[in-house]
């Protein structure tokens, strides 16, 4: 039996998530207690920015204390210390451009 063509396969069809009577949708129902607690409107889902703060709740309570609090000023330091190393070398690799160019221009018109 031969498997079914492109065009015979059924479209499928996507189903959007309707309120029941207690006014929530099945998607808020999938969330975890502790990602209820990081869902700011009640939307039934997590942003971005409430994913990565999720992820720092490594107790999985909902909540965040002061050791998690302190992992994520680390990583913010980490980055901060990470965006200055990059200056500085994005700097001097411009310095040493220069230096090749008006190196190379000092070249030419001393031939």
């Amino acid at each position: 039996m031969n498997p079914p063509s492109e065009e015979e396969k059924e479209p499928e069809v996507q189903q959007i998530p309707q309120p029941n009577d207690c006014g929530m949708s099945d998607a808020s129902k999938r969330l975890s207690v502790a990602s209820k607690k990081f869902d700011v409107g009640n939307k039934g889902y997590l942003d971005s920015d409430e994913r990565i703060i999720r992820t720092y709740d490594k107790n999985n309570d909902g909540n965040l204390d002061l050791a998690e609090l302190k992992m994520i000023v680390q990583d913010l330091r980490k980055e901060k210390r990470e965006k200055s190393n990059f200056k500085k070398l994005s700097l001097g690799s411009s310095a040493a451009l220069v230096f090749v160019l008006v190196a190379n221009f000092g070249l030419i018109w001393a031939v």
